[in-house]
């Protein structure tokens, strides 16, 4: 699989080189602040627009959005670039090629557009959980669908994160045939869960059985006891990554405390 190089471009269209892929949080973060420093309705602005990040860092969107730059690559398995337009993230797959050109709306890192709440047992909706207990909630009816949300989280842990960067580049590479998909990384080497749900109470949910811990059986069990509809479809993965997969699954959680089911 070809890995394709990230980076920013600037609204004139030059290219700014050299920007490691785990770096891309921090150089967002020391362009805006330089924008900001010398223009105050510009830091109103962002002190506005930070306000619905509270998960992730609002940088690379205010960059996008804002200050209209473009980041490409954003998916490094793709050629495509991020830009922003009326406030929006718009993604452009294959850029560089008219055939299969394709333009798609992606939510910004925000909580309010990732739907970002803790998990509620007594309204399960189609959804996204990770192993502490944080849901990214689906809407059906929109075009949010299951793979862009993967794509945005991906895109805003690795942009500051070199371990899970370094992780994932060797997971698309050396077990393709097992992480051939995103939604397949993230549930079969960081533990999030997978929800399908339909209006009627029926759905499944898709998730690791060999990397759940004590918080995520006790989740699935309260699940399956409310929504007795919803099937629980387990996957495995060889023996020999299961060491590796919980051990950086419980490095990339963050620690919340009080989680609950």
């Amino acid at each position: 699989m070809d890995i394709y190089e990230s980076y920013f471009l600037t609204p004139s269209g030059k290219r700014m080189p050299g920007i490691k892929y785990y770096e891309l949080e921090e150089t967002a973060k020391q362009i805006v602040d330089l924008y900001i420093e010398k223009d105050d309705n510009l830091k109103q602005s962002f002190d506005l627009f930070k306000k619905d990040y509270i998960h992730y860092s609002p940088y690379i969107d205010f960059l996008i959005c804002k200050l209209n730059y473009k980041l490409i690559n954003p998916f490094i398995t793709e050629e495509g670039y991020l830009y922003g337009k009326d406030e929006k993230i718009i993604y452009v797959q294959n850029a560089f090629d008219d055939k299969y050109r394709k333009t798609l709306e992606y939510p910004k890192a925000s909580d309010k557009d990732l739907h970002l709440e803790r998990v509620n047992i007594d309204n399960i909706e189609d959804s996204i959980i990770d192993p502490n207990g944080n849901c990214y909630v689906l809407n059906r009816e929109s075009s949010e669908f299951h793979q862009q949300y993967f794509e945005t989280i991906l895109l805003h842990k690795m942009a500051k994160n070199k371990e899970l960067y370094e992780d994932y580049i060797k997971c698309i590479k050396e077990y393709n045939d097992i992480f051939y998909l995103i939604n397949v990384y993230f549930r079969d080497r960081l533990g999030y869960l997978q929800v399908v749900k339909y209006p009627n109470g029926s759905g499944h949910i898709l998730y690791n059985d060999q990397l759940k811990d004590d918080y995520i059986t006790n989740l699935l069990s309260s699940i399956k006891d409310f929504y007795p509809n919803i099937s629980l479809e387990k996957s495995i993965i060889p023996e020999e990554l299961i060491d590796s997969s919980i051990e950086i699954k419980n490095e990339m959680s963050d620690i919340h405390e009080s989680r609950r089911i």
